[in-house]
């Protein structure tokens, strides 16, 4: 699909999270996109409808009602910035096995970035007993990226 978009002169964006396969015989690295079944992709109205035709689109990420109805009329679809493909790009590119997660499901301590590429962002420390997972979230998406940290990557950011 990927492609298709692009072939077809659109901006697209694919954020792709690096991971180890392990088959009997050997071990491969393998990239696999970090928000499963999702394509970024700058279009207007016009452009949509004639994505949603091609065979391998399902429906455009909405919020506040049904793509299939005329029942929910007021239908959004999330304002994905550039800053916001930017954080994903940077975080992937620090963390390649980061994995996406709907971010209303994590809970823990806001935490700030204090180095690397990351320096500033602000995430949630999600503590496990081997080791520490730091959530960031997208908003634009109701979505996180989940990535295994070291402690000495950040603090604890002030309350507001």
């Amino acid at each position: 699909m990927y492609t298709k978009i692009c072939a077809c002169g659109f901006e697209a964006f694919l954020p792709l999270r690096r991971i180890k396969k392990k088959w009997s015989d050997r071990v491969k690295i393998i990239e696999q996109p970090a928000f499963k079944s999702y394509l970024f992709a700058k279009l207007n109205q016009e452009q949509m409808r004639f994505v949603q035709r091609l065979t391998e689109c399902c429906f455009f990420v909405s919020f506040g009602g049904s793509n299939k109805t005329k029942l929910y009329p007021k239908i959004t679809y999330p304002n994905i910035t550039d800053s916001t493909t930017k954080l994903i790009a940077l975080i992937l590119n620090e963390y390649p096995d980061a994995i996406g997660q709907e971010s209303t499901l994590l809970k823990g301590d806001k935490i700030e970035f204090t180095q690397g590429k990351l320096q500033n962002y602000e995430g949630l420390l999600i503590k496990h007993p081997s080791e520490t997972k730091v959530v960031i979230k997208i908003p634009e998406l109701k979505q996180a990226l989940l990535m295994n940290v070291s402690m000495t990557a950040f603090k604890k950011a002030p309350l507001v």
